[in-house]
């Protein structure tokens, strides 16, 4: 299986540890995007211009609950893994989970010492279709711009 795990832009070293500890390179195919430089892993990236084009390699992602990134994810209609970031100060990551859960369009690993077994379980799961809601202001936006 093919897993890219995605740390969006801050840094999130619990993910990484957890990466590492359990090993996860020598069970699935792993590519790794994250802040700061990785060594422990064989494909990894800090940045890549056109992300969006990785997602299309992949069987599944693990991500931190940045809404970027999972809702970018759940378009491609690829598997999805989140892990919210527990040790931010603010409370988004876990209203989105609320509502990510509550949809059945993903799953959410809550336990990171259990992370392998999410992605295997992630993987094995039927979710909904995420059906994105079209902006409705949008041609108006432009039109006052222009």
């Amino acid at each position: 299986m093919k897993v890219f795990i995605s740390l969006g832009t801050t840094p999130f070293p619990e993910l990484i540890e957890a990466v590492v500890e359990q090993q996860l390179d020598k069970h699935f195919e792993l590519v790794v995007q994250h802040v700061i430089p990785q060594s422990e892993f064989k494909t990894s990236f800090v940045f890549e211009q056109n992300i969006h084009e990785r997602y299309e390699w992949d069987n599944l992602v693990v991500t931190h609950a940045g809404t970027g990134t999972v809702f970018n994810v759940l378009v491609k209609e690829i598997k999805l893994l989140v892990v919210p970031n527990m040790s931010r100060s603010d409370p988004h990551q876990l209203e989105l989970v609320n509502y990510l859960v509550k949809s059945n369009l993903c799953n959410v690993s809550y336990q990171i010492t259990q992370l392998k077994d999410d992605i295997t379980a992630t993987y094995n799961k039927n979710f909904d279709k995420y059906l994105p809601d079209e902006f409705c202001g949008a041609k108006e936006i432009v039109n006052l711009l222009l």
